[in-house]
């Protein structure tokens, strides 16, 4: 039976960052180990990790650091050393901690109005002749964006074909409903599917609907005077969903 001896004194070390402790390393044998060549490697592993240390588990007295990796080396046939390094992982990356992240980007959109609403018109005077003119221009709006990440147990991949492209049916996070749309909720697991660190991507807009006005089929442009609900109109294309069924943070 292999017998595992922890916390030899060769090789100890650890940093104190602002952070807290990083960098940590321990050191761990395992003897009486069996099997050929690097099967060995993984009997010590695996005799470790039934002793109570694995991946992923804290260490026992340095707080908010965690095994990230083993590196086993053979002594004798039947010996194996481990020297274990522990990390302080980023927010998000351990249940029960989430990470936001907010801020806000610029997005083009074209708009036949000004900052006051009133449609764009040019006019110009050929002899006694005189032109209205409307048009549209690409202007520049800003986005507010949220990330949040968190660690979870349950593959998110049906909760992506869900809210992916949708917006918020009610207040979410402080936003009045219809004014946040989810961009992108993405997994990545590192243990097999037992965890999965989850992204969940948001992006706030005033109003995503999507305005059509009548252009003239000789000048290609809007023509002036436009009516409302008649030349101008907007048409809603996203569904709404339930975001706080995703138990994210509030605030």
């Amino acid at each position: 039976m292999a017998t595992v001896k922890i916390d030899l004194v060769d090789g100890h070390r650890a940093t104190l960052t602002r952070r807290g402790w990083e960098n940590v390393a321990r050191t761990a044998t395992v003897s009486g180990v069996t099997g050929a060549a690097h099967e060995r490697l993984k009997v010590a592993t695996d005799a470790l990790a039934a002793a109570g240390t694995a991946i992923g588990s804290a260490h026992p007295s340095l707080p908010g650091v965690y095994l990230e990796s083993i590196a086993p080396e053979a002594l004798t046939p039947g010996v194996i050393k481990l020297r274990l390094t522990y990390e302080r992982p980023e927010a998000g990356q351990i249940a029960g901690e989430t990470l936001i992240e907010t801020g806000a980007t610029l997005a083009e959109e074209e708009t036949n109005k000004d900052i006051n609403g009133t449609l764009l018109e040019v006019a110009h005077t050929i002899g006694d002749t005189s032109y209205l003119q409307g048009g549209t221009v690409s202007v520049a709006r800003p986005r507010s964006t949220t990330v949040i990440t968190r660690t979870e147990t349950e593959d998110p991949d049906s909760k992506a074909d869900y809210y992916v492209g949708k917006l918020n049916a009610g207040a979410f996070r402080g936003k009045p409903a219809k004014t946040v749309r989810c961009n992108g909720i993405v997994g990545t697991s590192r243990d097999g599917g037992e965890t999965y660190q989850t992204r969940y991507e948001f992006e706030r807009g005033e109003d995503w609907r999507k305005e059509l006005a009548y252009r003239d089929p000789e000048t290609g442009r809007p023509p002036p005077g436009l009516v409302e609900g008649v030349g101008v109109k907007k048409y809603e294309f996203y569904e709404t969903a339930n975001f706080g069924a995703l138990g994210l943070p509030t605030h």
